[in-house]
C-alpha cells in the first residue's frame, strides 16, 4: 500500500520511517506486555491482545481498499 500511494523518490523515507515507528512501538509494547504478565496475570498479555485484534480486523476489512490510481 505504502509503494502504490507514495512518488517514488519518497518511498525510501516514508518506509524507514514506519519500520522506525513501528520498532518503537513493538519495544513499547514488549515493555508493556511484560509488566502486565508480572504484575497481573500471565494470561492478561494475551488476552489483551485477542481483544484488540477483532477491530483492527474489522478496520482492515471495511475500510482498506485498492487505490483507483498508482502512482509510477
Amino acid at each position: 500500500m505504502q509503494t502504490d500511494l507514495v512518488a517514488r523518490e519518497n518511498r525510501g523515507k516514508i518506509i524507514g520511517f514506519t519500520n522506525f515507528v513501528g520498532y518503537i512501538a513493538t519495544a513499547i509494547a514488549m515493555l508493556l506486555g511484560n509488566w502486565m504478565y508480572v504484575s497481573f496475570a500471565p494470561q492478561l498479555p494475551f488476552f489483551l491482545l485477542l481483544v484488540l485484534s477483532a477491530p483492527q480486523f474489522l478496520i482492515l476489512l471495511l475500510l482498506v481498499t485498492e487505490p483507483k490510481k498508482r502512482e509510477q
